[in-house]
């Protein structure tokens, strides 16, 4: 897309005369713009005309990225709106096919410690040597058998679908 009209000489010595290192973007200059009989000033607008082509490209180019990022994002939320229909739709069974296989995991609660370990009875700490640390284990099995702890808490991790 040209926006401005450009001398035909200077196009191409411009597109073909100049070559780019394209990692840096640096400009090698050739001598045939030098050797163009052409007006200094007329040059100078060419030039200038040129880069405002270019500069119209490259706005272009970064409109295009903007709305290739838009619907990237639109397409990840698509799929995780779909796993997440798929975990509560169909959680714990597994489906396989030619094409695709669908397998749920299920993740262990998490247990979360709410604070500091000189505050936790020593049943639930476990001392290596000289380590004092929870005994996540035993504190689990505490908790899960429906006692409760002003320390402490199980939290039910998020199902996790893998589709393959």
């Amino acid at each position: 897309m040209k926006l401005y009209e450009i001398e035909s000489k200077i196009q191409e010595v411009i597109e073909q005369g100049f070559s780019i290192d394209e990692e840096t973007g640096e400009l090698f200059e050739s001598s045939d713009l030098e050797a163009l009989e052409i007006d200094k000033a007329k040059k100078c607008l060419n030039i200038g005309r040129f880069v405002k082509n270019l500069l119209g490209e490259l706005s272009m180019v970064e409109i295009e990225r903007k709305a290739l990022q838009a619907r990237e994002k639109s397409l990840k939320n698509k799929v995780d709106s779909l796993k997440s229909y798929l975990e509560v739709y169909a959680y714990d069974q597994s489906f396989l096919d030619g094409t695709v296989k669908i397998k749920f995991a299920k993740q262990a609660d998490e247990l979360v410690i709410k604070k500091d370990l000189s505050e936790i009875p020593d049943l639930f700490i476990r001392i290596k040597p000289e380590i004092r640390e929870v005994n996540k284990i035993e504190l689990k099995k505490f908790l899960k058998d429906g006692n409760s702890v002003e320390y402490a808490e199980l939290v039910e991790r998020q199902k996790k679908v893998t589709i393959k």
